[in-house]
């Protein structure tokens, strides 16, 4: 091959490349506009049949990463019915600095995710006690409603995310959920919190007994 010819290959090449592209670009929208269609369908009252594939067109696009979490903590729900879960979530303050930790401890009174208008997703306590005093651990307030993750904070997306914003020697998260009583029961263990766990517990009326590492006491 003379050197026009090799010319010539590279301008063919690229000429390939463009118009490859271009058919990408033109399938992506057409994909986007699909998607677009889908959501409003289900929006107007149509369904898949599966409430977390629904969630997930809505809120996500089809995404089989987003949906697997969905369907992971599915799972985990329906094998701890009656037993706690406790939710874990951080907030930075104006420009990075500071952060402020909040824990909200409840009891699973059913064995499936509850979605709310094919987008919003709560955990069925049907209420849960919240502390938000991170520093003292004194603040308790009992919410008369099923445990979700607040509106800054994304089930999926923030789940076991770090905030990497934050440089300290033991990564921070934004989003922890511990489900069941053994779950539970180790994450205060570990954060020198029983006592937390105790109070928190004794306001949803399942006393534990903190003094104990083995054994949960039950009214």
């Amino acid at each position: 091959m003379d050197i026009k010819e090799a010319i010539k290959e590279i301008e063919d090449l690229r000429k390939q490349a463009k118009e490859l592209r271009n058919q990408s670009d033109l399938l992506y929208k057409k994909s986007k506009e699909k998607i677009k269609e889908l959501r409003k369908r289900i929006r107007e009252g149509e369904t898949t049949g599966d409430k977390i594939k629904d969630l997930v067109i809505l809120r996500y696009a089809l995404n089989n990463g987003v949906e697997e979490i969905y369907r992971s903590l599915e799972k985990r729900v329906k094998k701890h019915v009656g037993e706690f879960i406790l939710m874990i979530h951080l907030s930075l303050g104006a420009h990075n600095i500071g952060v402020s930790k909040y824990i909200g401890l409840g009891i699973l009174k059913g064995d499936s995710l509850i979605i709310i208008d094919n987008w919003k997703c709560e955990f069925p306590t049907e209420n849960y006690v919240e502390c938000s005093d991170i520093f003292r651990y004194k603040k308790f307030e009992l919410e008369e409603k099923n445990l979700a993750p607040p509106w800054y904070r994304d089930l999926a997306l923030d789940l076991n995310r770090p905030l990497e914003e934050i440089n300290y020697f033991k990564p921070l998260i934004a989003l922890e959920i511990k489900i069941g009583d053994e779950e539970v029961k180790k994450w205060f263990t570990e954060n020198g919190l029983l006592s937390v766990f105790k109070k928190m517990a004794q306001l949803l009326n399942r006393p534990i007994d903190s003094e104990s590492s083995d054994d949960f006491i039950h009214t």
